[in-house]
């Protein structure tokens, strides 16, 4: 099936005949093609690339990313990890550069349990994760792990340290939203 889509491409598999510039069959030989779909980022100045099974997936996606894209809510993903931006957040808060909500630097104390909890709970589950790859799937499932070998205020609170973690993230990664934000503790 061909498709002149603008900002959608087909992908074939490598041993495809359709890379030889054959026709693909989708059987003996040929290959389920995948859909590259991308939209530009004025705000970046690059293009922003997605892969989907269906062309109706492709084009559903591009009319949205296009949309908050110009918007500016979706923006071209960096390449940071989760734990490059617990390591961030864990240093400018010791600096005095994030603070609390209500205005005051973090104690010592504290950020000593925060990179504690991060060390111990969160990064050795999602740390090599990209932080924009991060959905709220993945943190959910970390808390249901951490929900079912420790307290659940326990594990509240490593959900908050990657919260505050991914806060600092999502602005230079570029996420619209964390992930961290409004999971729900023990429910299924």
């Amino acid at each position: 099936m061909a498709t002149k889509a603008t900002g959608i491409r087909i992908r074939h598999a490598r041993g495809c005949p359709a890379s030889n510039g054959r026709d693909c069959c989708g059987t003996r030989g040929g290959c389920k093609p995948s859909y590259v779909a991308w939209v530009w980022s004025p705000s970046d100045g690059k293009k922003i690339y997605r892969t989907f099974g269906k062309v109706s997936e492709a084009r559903n996606w591009r009319s949205d990313a296009g949309s908050a894209a110009r918007k500016g809510v979706m923006k071209a993903p960096v390449r940071k990890t989760v734990r490059e931006a617990a390591d961030e957040w864990i240093a400018k808060a010791r600096a005095g550069e994030i603070l609390k909500p209500d205005g005051q630097r973090y104690k010592p104390s504290v950020l000593r349990t925060y990179e504690g909890d991060l060390a111990r709970y969160v990064l050795p589950a999602i740390g090599s994760m990209q932080l924009a790859r991060l959905q709220r799937r993945d943190v959910q499932a970390l808390v249901d792990a951490l929900t079912g070998r420790l307290a659940r205020t326990d594990a509240d609170m490593a959900r908050r340290r990657l919260l505050h973690a991914c806060a600092t993230g999502v602005n230079r990664a570029r996420r619209p939203a964390s992930p961290a934000r409004g999971d729900r503790l023990g429910e299924r």
